[in-house]
């Protein structure tokens, strides 16, 4: 008959440097297996970034000032490639007053609208950071000036916006309030 008692298990012994094995025994311990090392994990991520494409600043212009008077009901990031999609935007966002599409050259230039929506002052206001063009798209980030406490400012409905346009690139866009999440 087998004993159901608990077997006694084996002293390990102390490491130690003449053993060579972590837990003092050659049957019972695993050999250290050495992994990669620190310039090969750099190097690949090095390599991983590089193949990702990098990014550069991209020329824009501004062309806000030549938008009469728009007012849009809700936040916007597009890009148009077409004067008829921007036209066809603006009639929808505003049925009835929207404001006439200013002079772009669509055969070689895209518009890019942002817009943040209604704010309840004059105190507001987008203002460009950075254009920049990656592999994929062009990336825009945008930062909107709030006021401060005890800023003259009139309590009237405001609707700050930006409208650019960028060299042709059929790239996708990616538009980010700096200090958002």
């Amino acid at each position: 008959m087998q004993s159901t008692a608990i077997p006694p298990f084996r002293r390990t012994r102390r490491a130690m440097a003449a053993f060579a094995y972590r837990c003092g025994s050659r049957r019972s311990c695993t050999r250290r297996i050495r992994t990669a090392r620190r310039c090969t994990c750099t190097s690949a991520a090095v390599l991983m970034l590089a193949a990702c494409g990098s990014s550069h600043a991209l020329a824009f212009k501004d062309v806000s000032r030549q938008l009469r008077a728009p007012e849009f009901p809700r936040s916007v990031r597009s890009i148009f490639k077409t004067r008829a999609k921007l036209t066809d935007y603006l009639a929808r966002a505003m049925p009835g007053h929207a404001p006439a599409v200013p002079p772009i050259d669509f055969a070689r230039r895209e518009a890019i609208l942002i817009a943040s929506g209604p704010r309840s002052s004059t105190g507001y206001a987008l203002r460009v950071v950075s254009v920049r063009e990656t592999g994929s798209e062009i990336v825009v980030i945008v930062r909107e000036r709030t006021p401060h406490l005890g800023e003259p400012v009139a309590a009237r409905v405001t609707y700050p916006f930006l409208l650019l346009t960028v060299p042709r690139s059929g790239k996708r866009l990616s538009a980010h309030y700096q200090g958002r999440p």
